[in-house]
């Protein structure tokens, strides 16, 4: 009985990080440079998970405070070696919305803010190699997520990541 039990506990961590998504599967979000204290995020990470097995990332993401600029976003990921990693290089077509103090911009703005956006990152967003994150095997408390590019890792890309229920009231906006 105890052999199984420090069996069951030393495997824990393995089966997560095998899927760096179980949390998700258990309803829970991705809340990326979380303050606890206004259930505030400066992102959040949710996932929908296709009968085909695809994966697609929906990201709502605060880009500045006042007026409060939210962006929206899709993008195809997929589960490789432990890691989330992106199916291709971002592109302005993955920004489904952009919203000004909650009001959308019109399509024609949004058209030229999006492609801005994407030229205004860095080319190692947008240059077509694989990003994969790692997200330790954690359950509660904020982890670090480090992040590879074409198998290189980017410790400036570092995040802090909390994973959050949608009913305890975490958003991106103040």
């Amino acid at each position: 009985m105890l052999a199984t039990a420090l069996l069951l506990t030393l495997a824990a961590p393995a089966a997560l990080a095998a899927d760096p998504l179980a949390p998700v599967r258990q309803g829970m979000l991705q809340c990326y440079d979380p303050v606890p204290a206004q259930k505030l995020c400066r992102a959040i990470g949710a996932y929908e998970f296709g009968p085909d097995g695809s994966i697609l990332n929906t990201a709502e993401t605060r880009l500045q405070d006042s007026p409060a600029i939210i962006m929206f976003a899709r993008s195809k990921v997929v589960l490789r070696d432990g890691k989330e990693c992106s199916v291709e290089a971002v592109k302005p077509t993955d920004i489904d919305r952009i919203e000004i103090d909650g009001q959308p911009l019109p399509p024609d703005a949004l058209e030229t803010v999006r492609t801005q956006i994407v030229a205004g990152l860095p080319e190692i967003l947008t240059g077509g190699q694989p990003l994969c994150s790692t997200y330790p095997a954690k359950a509660d408390g904020p982890m670090q997520v480090t992040v590879e590019v074409g198998g290189v890792a980017h410790p400036e890309l570092t995040s802090t990541v909390l994973w959050v229920r949608p009913a305890d009231g975490w958003k991106v906006t103040p």
